[in-house]
């Protein structure tokens, strides 16, 4: 929850975007994110999931640069879920994994 709670703050705009029980939406991230953790080793394993999912946003009328401000709300909850123990190395891999994500949606979306 303190992620939508950053994501809101910083982009009072994409509020509406989200319909559902945020607390629902919240666990939906939690899973996902999840699961791209576990199949890092193996991406090419879960590209169609991902993509699938930003054709879904498309519906939802997600745009391009939302995922800038989500990835930036994602970062900033990390890094204080983190606490001292995050790291430049934490916020390298991270901005990497979740710049894969994002791009990957992205492209599913634009394409569809």
């Amino acid at each position: 929850m303190i992620f939508y709670d950053r994501l809101f703050d910083i982009a009072p705009e994409v509020r509406p975007l989200f319909k559902g029980n945020i607390k629902d939406q919240s666990q939906k991230l939690t899973l996902m994110i999840s699961f791209a953790i576990d199949k890092l080793e193996q991406f090419d394993l879960i590209v169609k999931d991902i993509e699938a999912l930003g054709r879904r946003h498309s519906r939802y009328n997600v745009k391009e640069e939302h995922y800038q401000i989500v990835g930036q709300a994602l970062l900033w909850t990390l890094e204080k879920g983190a606490g001292d123990i995050w790291s430049k190395e934490h916020e390298e891999a991270w901005t990497a994994l979740y710049g894969i994500l994002a791009a990957t949606m992205t492209k599913a979306q634009i394409s569809a």
